[in-house]
């Protein structure tokens, strides 16, 4: 089965695509955007759908300027429009360069498929991602959440983001575009060992490889498939409770006795997803924070406030448990 068939074939097994879908696709002018690209193009008239191309240019290294040329020359090619956004920083970045890169790239795609009305996001994200991802959160201490790593499809700031590689190896991607004769672009940086990915996909793998498991990358991505599963059925059974609750605007009350009735699996994932419905997203609560919350809870310490990351501010009463968001 080629790739394309075999890609073709996945967006309908995960239902990722309908007719009608306006799809912006991200792409940075490497193998696995260019080739996604290329893929939805082809497939666009067999699934009735719309696409567009988006480029966000991180003034990182000197050959993002040739990147941007390249894409400019592929979407001229491909006959397909064209998003370029740039990232302005002049250097003055605090905090941890590559999630700061991420989020200004999250927000360009977000905004731009706002602008142009487009409702799906594609990215390019591969089994080899899901991989080294993998290994970074067991490196963390990740719980189920974030073994689960990358999905094909998530809904993000009411976006569609999907991923129809991910289940496509690296190898069958550079493969397939050679066969095509393609030509992608090359971030120097992905050689660069002064990064934790980099030294998962350059030391850690291929070690693990040789010594213990030769399909590493199947291995942890099925891992993070099963335990994908495993999480959505905890995650129903939260949401159920959490309809029940009263949930005006900022502002969310669950029950106590409720509250303390479940087994601790889903006491914290209760946390977590009213976090997440006041935050917008789980970024900045980590394990401490909940374990806090639930120590207070569990020594009835009534009265008390909690407060969680992002100015989330939680009040613990005698007979309810209140989040609330603290616009200040």
């Amino acid at each position: 089965m080629g790739l394309l068939t075999q890609v073709k074939e996945f967006i309908k097994k995960e239902k990722l695509l309908k007719k009608g879908d306006f799809v912006l696709i991200g792409v940075s002018g490497g193998a696995d955007s260019v080739c996604l690209s290329y893929i939805l193009n082809e497939l666009k008239y067999e699934f009735g759908i719309t696409v567009a191309l988006a480029h966000f240019n991180h003034n990182l290294r000197k050959s993002a300027v040739r990147d941007e040329k390249y894409i400019r020359e592929l979407a001229l090619k491909l006959n397909i429009p064209l998003y370029v956004g740039k990232w302005e920083h002049k250097n003055k970045i605090k905090g941890s360069l590559e999630d700061k890169a991420r989020e200004e790239r999250l927000k360009f795609l977000i905004k731009t498929a706002k602008n142009i009305k487009a409702n799906v996001i594609a990215l390019a994200h591969n089994k080899n991602d899901v991989a080294e991802t993998v290994l970074m959160r067991i490196l963390r201490g990740s719980g189920l959440q974030g073994l689960r790593t990358i999905m094909p499809q998530k809904v993000l700031y009411n976006f569609k983001f999907i991923r129809p590689l991910i289940e496509t190896n690296r190898k069958i991607i550079e493969s397939h575009l050679k066969k095509k004769n393609v030509k992608y672009c090359c971030d120097e940086t992905n050689q660069e060992t002064k990064y934790d990915r980099n030294k998962i996909r350059h030391d850690l793998i291929p070690y693990l490889k040789k010594k213990y498991s030769s399909n590493l990358d199947d291995v942890l991505y099925n891992l993070s498939r099963n335990v994908s599963c495993d999480y959505d059925y905890l995650s129903q059974i939260a949401e159920q409770i959490l309809q029940r609750q009263n949930m005006p605007d900022n502002n969310i009350r669950i029950s106590l006795n409720a509250f303390q009735k479940h087994h601790i699996a889903i006491r914290r994932l209760l946390v977590r997803l009213i976090y997440e419905k006041l935050n917008g997203s789980t970024k900045g609560i980590t394990l401490l924070n909940v374990q806090e919350l639930l120590s207070a809870v569990e020594e009835k310490r009534f009265n008390t406030i909690v407060n969680l990351p992002a100015g989330v501010v939680v009040r613990i009463n005698k007979d309810s448990i209140i989040f609330m968001r603290n616009n200040k």
